[in-house]
């Protein structure tokens, strides 16, 4: 009577769980680092909401539109820009450079005597995860390890970036990704982003839009004005 007892139990429970559904009976390899990474939501000068996801992740609210690829280059110049005078964080210019770098696959290319005559190739995608780099590299320090162990010494592994005598690595401008290559690099980035998440000196933002305005020349002020608020990340 006692084992049928628990067999009936367990069997209701699981028919509980086939009925409400359990989010967190799912396997973790069904759940992507990416989709838990989440999107960053972004407001336009003109009012538009977009939304930025690693490669293959889908943001799950409605009323923002996947960031076209128009506006790339618009965004990644507004991050640069914003973090250097302090307008957005650290990890929020990390956040976004990382996600423009596996989804901008746009190439440019051309013939000259570049090393040798012949055609050459620079891809796009390397400068958003250079700055990406960059920025957190200056943001927890050159020598961090979580730097090392869990972005450097990864992408090593998979020959995604390469020593550098100016920058300690960088990412090769030429090199064309694969699909699995965008997929391990949005791997690499997500998840040292979630490690980074809960260090709250990197969410710092250090200035308003106005205090940064003010502090440069005068005469600039409007055009500053305009080039800062081209976008705005939406909480």
């Amino acid at each position: 009577m006692k084992n049928h007892c628990s067999t009936t139990f367990i069997t209701t429970l699981f028919s509980l769980l086939a009925i409400f559904g359990c989010t967190s009976c799912q396997p973790l390899n069904e759940i992507t680092t990416q989709d838990k990474a989440g999107c960053i939501h972004l407001l336009s000068e003109d009012n538009k909401q977009y939304s930025l996801v690693y490669y293959g992740g889908k943001c799950p609210h409605v009323n923002f539109e996947p960031l076209p690829e128009k506006e790339y280059d618009k965004v990644f110049s507004w991050t640069f820009n914003t973090d250097m005078v302090g307008i957005i964080s650290p990890l929020d210019r990390y956040r976004i450079m990382a996600r423009l770098s596996t989804i901008d696959q746009r190439e440019e290319h051309g013939f000259s005597h570049r090393g040798g005559l012949g055609f050459w190739s620079n891809y796009k995608w390397t400068e958003s995860a250079n700055q990406a780099y960059l920025g957190i590299k200056e943001a927890v320090g050159e020598n961090d390890d979580r730097l090392t162990k869990y972005f450097e010494e990864p992408l090593v592994k998979k020959k995604l970036i390469e020593a550098d005598d100016s920058f300690k690595f960088k990412f090769n401008r030429s090199k064309k990704m694969g699909e699995q290559d965008i997929k391990e690099l949005g791997l690499v980035f997500s998840r040292f982003e979630m490690l980074l998440s809960d260090d709250k000196r990197l969410a710092i933002i250090r200035k308003t839009i106005e205090e940064a305005i003010n502090a440069g020349d005068e005469r600039y002020h409007d055009a500053r004005r305009k080039n800062f608020s081209l976008f705005h990340i939406i909480r």
